[in-house]
């Protein structure tokens, strides 16, 4: 089977699986019990994986790097590094906006607040 092929049968995405057209995306595997199998999504979860994908390249730039959005449980966040916006018509899934808020979030804390004057 062709992977640009598709075929009727179960989503595995986030759809719930339901019975469709779907295409094979690639592999995913387990390490618990160890194991591999494809993975097929319909048209509609691929729009919000290939969204997602977008949205995690506009948020971390070209290149593997440390993104700062993944942290190992227990261990300090790294200080945010400076990000190019290239929020063209803004985050285009719910990770996407989340992954925003996160940068946005960690910018406000960068910046000192005013002092306030007076009473």
């Amino acid at each position: 089977m062709n992977a640009d092929e598709w075929v009727v049968g179960a989503c595995w995405l986030w759809c719930g699986h339901r019975v469709t057209l779907v295409r094979n995306v690639g592999v995913v595997s387990v390490a618990s019990p160890p194991g591999e199998a494809p993975l097929y999504a319909c048209g509609r979860c691929l729009e919000q994986l290939e969204g997602s994908v977008a949205d995690y390249g506009e948020m971390t730039g070209p290149g593997p790097h440390d993104d700062g959005l993944y942290v190992v449980p227990g261990t300090a966040p790294a200080a945010p590094r400076p990000r190019t916006r290239r929020w063209f018509c803004g985050p285009r899934t719910l990770l996407g906006r989340r992954w925003h808020g996160l940068v946005e979030s960690a910018e406000e804390s960068l910046v000192p607040r005013p002092e306030r004057v007076g009473p």
